[in-house]
């Protein structure tokens, strides 16, 4: 990972427009190895999101409970995201992910050695859930700051795309019809595949070049203790955010629609099961046509971006989101479901994509870690509330009306983010 500059953000006009030096590409060994590692880490977060709520079912059959496997995949983001944020600007970014993706594969081992000696609980699931987001958001914080100290300014959109459909094949296309077939076989043959991956990325984040950061592009330590040094470094990161207008209507609008999102997401497999009515290994095949709209966004996002601007391109990615959702809650067929979801899959790229590159392109780059979790801790915050608000409403009223609750969220993002 090369040094990044200390200075300025990047303009507006270069934000929206993504002016840049003519010619420059994404080679370079230093990004093809974050590259690598960030796809290996994809993989097993795919194999774990799809197949620990599907080994849920095989242990319960109540909507609520199966929707607290995305609570305790979310919960310990929302708990790391601002320290993650502080440690990201401060610290060598590859001592980061060997150290992040090394933790997670060695507690999988241990939960592994747990499932091979006694019967499958929900607790269980649980756990491994909470395991798997331990440092999942230090892990991809770090390699988000990165990004512009390996590729130049003109290519962010390239490269944040290319990450992005690593991110999407690796959790969508791949991991989660993987995930989803392995939890039928058993825990422990889900388990054990989610740790090797984890291992792969650290030892590829272990070929990156060591990047130590300097103290005071952290804010310096001055005379306070660790935590309330950390403290202050996370204040001046979320007020960095809050006093931009353009990226606080972008956190709030990411954090509505997150909220209907996972509302959604937490009971897919019973959408999938009950008014589908398809085996619940068909989860992972209707994820997979995310996943397929998620790679068909990425392909068209640099090129799109560039012609429309980052902010047009999120208005219309909220737009199709909720358009999507709303039709999907009438639909009871699964490929018109299979459709939607591709297309969402799109939408889904192109917000991420656009956010990513505009947030790059207007932070100062010794606050870039700061913002960038500051802006997921925003959003993540609203993912357990998402899945909990899934879970009682599929209850109570069916799992048609968690998908409603996905298309106000994301109407009201769209709203948002139309105001000058």
């Amino acid at each position: 990972m090369a040094t990044r500059s200390t200075t300025a953000p990047r303009t507006r006009h270069q934000a929206e427009t993504g002016d840049g030096p003519a010619g420059s590409t994404l080679r370079g060994t230093g990004f093809g190895r974050l590259w690598s590692s960030t796809g290996a880490a994809n993989l097993g977060d795919g194999v774990l999101l799809a197949g620990l709520p599907v080994l849920a079912t095989t242990v319960t059959d109540s909507p609520a409970a199966i929707a607290g496997v995305t609570v305790a995949l979310m919960l310990p983001m929302v708990l790391s995201a601002l320290p993650a944020g502080a440690l990201a600007d401060r610290a060598d970014g590859r001592r980061v992910l060997v150290a992040g993706n090394a933790v997670r594969a060695a507690s999988l081992v241990g939960l592994l050695a747990i499932a091979v000696l006694v019967d499958v609980r929900l607790a269980l699931v649980y756990l491994a859930a909470v395991v798997a987001s331990s440092t999942e958001v230090l892990v991809d914080t770090t390699a988000q700051t990165a990004v512009p100290g390996l590729v130049p300014d003109d290519r962010l959109e390239g490269a944040n795309a290319r990450l992005m459909v690593t991110q999407v094949v690796g959790n969508q296309a791949v991991g989660a019809p993987i995930g989803a077939v392995l939890a039928a076989i058993g825990a422990a043959a889900l388990l054990g595949p989610a740790a090797a991956l984890y291992l792969v990325a650290a030892v590829a984040a272990s070929r990156l070049r060591p990047t130590p950061r300097p103290r005071d592009t952290a804010g310096g330590t001055g005379d306070r203790g660790p935590v309330a040094q950390v403290a202050s470094e996370v204040r001046e990161g979320l007020s960095h955010l809050l006093a931009d207008p353009v990226l606080g209507r972008l956190a709030a609008a990411n954090a509505l629609s997150n909220l209907g999102n996972t509302a959604f997401a937490a009971v897919f497999v019973v959408f999938v099961v009950v008014r589908l009515d398809l085996p619940a290994s068909a989860y992972g095949v209707l994820l997979a046509a995310v996943a397929v709209g998620g790679l068909l966004g990425g392909a068209l996002a640099e090129r799109f971006l560039t012609r429309v601007g980052s902010r047009a391109a999120i208005r219309v990615g909220f737009g199709l989101a909720a358009a999507c959702y709303a039709a999907v809650a009438f639909s009871r067929h699964a490929v018109v479901v299979g459709a939607l979801a591709c297309v969402l899959g799109a939408a889904s790229m192109v917000i991420n994509v656009a956010a990513r590159t505009l947030r790059q392109r207007l932070v100062p780059d010794a606050l870039l870690g700061r913002v960038t979790a500051s802006m997921a801790a925003v959003s993540l915050v609203a993912t357990p509330v998402g899945a909990v608000v899934g879970g009682v409403v599929a209850e109570w009223a069916g799992v048609a009306a968690a998908v409603g609750v996905a298309a106000v969220t994301n109407t009201i993002a769209l709203v948002l983010m139309s105001r000058r």
